[in-house]
């Protein structure tokens, strides 16, 4: 046999291996590409599993809501008579007619181990319009408790232009509210699918919001402003409230799995800084504003403190 032939030769054999070897290779990697998937796939929740969170009551079907368009509403001549005719309470309506200011003037007090249902009978017997809001948040080192508004059945969250504010003293008592109001809701037709809720988990464990041995209590949907637009409208976005271990909510946006990072506490020293703008630029004579004011602003000092140690 020539040695042309023979190098002739070897060149097959050695592309034939290189070919099988090739053939080798992409089903290996095929076959690791498949586990990766399948890794990916169960990933979350089994990460969530071996990290020692617990997620109770996880809703099983997806679920799909609509965005919604509101605007502020303004208190009435009518709504400003029935004010007048609650009982044990002083109140103010003021910046433009947006805003109800009102001290009780004996304090409410509330039962030991009261309940959201009591809760709520006290607000819808106390304030205007109570049956448009539901209990929303309790916020007892601030003694604070926040009635958000219902649109399209479901709560919209801290949002300043609707909600319900109520102080409470050392005693539990109910001393002063503040109301703000929501317009009937302009409801998209269109509904957009939410991502799961475990996904919105999810991205509070991957941004380490939630950690080894959080309990995950509930998961709801309700509303929280993306635009707000320059004809005084809001488009609001459904979003999941995730409650952890019973004393801290977060917010991830239910169609794009943004967090949203503001807190109660940010919320609040805003309503407060807003409110006290407000209380100083009033006409309206009232026997208790010194003493509201007084109470505000140490609430805005401590606000303050506990910010500058985070």
């Amino acid at each position: 046999m020539q040695w042309s032939q023979i190098k002739t030769l070897f060149i097959l054999c050695f592309l034939v291996l290189d070919i099988y070897l090739i053939f080798q290779f992409i089903e290996k990697q095929q076959a690791a590409n498949i586990g990766l998937l399948e890794r990916e796939e169960i990933t979350l929740e089994q990460q969530l599993k071996d990290d020692d969170i617990t997620i109770e009551n996880t809703p099983n079907q997806r679920v799909e809501e609509a965005f919604i368009k509101v605007r502020q509403k303004d208190f009435s001549k009518e709504d400003r008579d029935r004010l007048e005719g609650l009982p044990n309470q002083e109140a103010v309506i003021t910046n433009e007619n947006h805003l109800i200011i009102s001290q009780f003037k004996e304090g409410i007090a509330l039962p030991d181990k009261v309940t959201e249902e009591q809760l709520q009978e006290i607000v819808q017997a106390n304030i205007l319009y109570g049956d448009e809001y539901q209990f929303g948040e309790w916020n007892k080192e601030k003694n604070v408790i926040y009635f958000f508004p219902i649109k399209n059945g479901r709560p919209v969250y801290f949002n300043p232009s609707g909600v319900v504010v109520i102080y409470l003293n050392e005693k539990n008592e109910i001393i002063l509210y503040t109301q703000t109001r929501l317009d009937k809701a302009d409801i998209n037709s269109e509904k957009k699918p939410l991502i799961h809720p475990v996904e919105a988990v999810g991205r509070l464990y991957n941004n380490q919001h939630i950690v080894s041995g959080d309990t995950v209590n509930k998961l709801t949907v309700g509303y929280q402003t993306v635009v707000p637009l320059a004809d005084g409208v809001q488009v609001f976005v459904p979003t999941w409230k995730i409650t952890v271990n019973k004393e801290k909510s977060f917010f991830v946006n239910a169609t794009e799995g943004i967090i949203f990072t503001s807190s109660d506490e940010d919320f609040l020293y805003e309503e407060i800084s807003n409110l006290l703008s407000r209380m100083s630029l009033t006409s309206q004579k009232v026997s208790w504003k010194k003493s509201v004011i007084d109470m505000l602003e140490n609430k805005m000092t401590d606000l303050k403190k506990r910010s500058e140690t985070k």
